[in-house]
């Protein structure tokens, strides 16, 4: 299985096409943010947190109901 790469922007529909649970979705985003943000990528990290806040609407969503 390939590892994901920091610089690539396929990453994030990686992870949302993944099948796996909401929380690991979250969980698998949250640590490639902080490789890209240790590896000085400002621009990746930025894509990962967009993702992150999205998944954060869907997270309040589910609660409320």
């Amino acid at each position: 299985q390939r590892q994901m790469c920091i610089r690539d922007r396929s990453s994030v529909s990686k992870i949302r096409k993944s099948g796996r649970s909401h929380a690991h979705k979250i969980q698998a985003a949250v640590a490639m943010e902080q490789r890209a943000k240790a590896a000085g990528k400002t621009g990746p990290a930025a894509i990962y947190r967009k993702y992150i806040n999205s998944m954060k609407k869907k997270t309040k969503a589910r609660k409320k109901k």
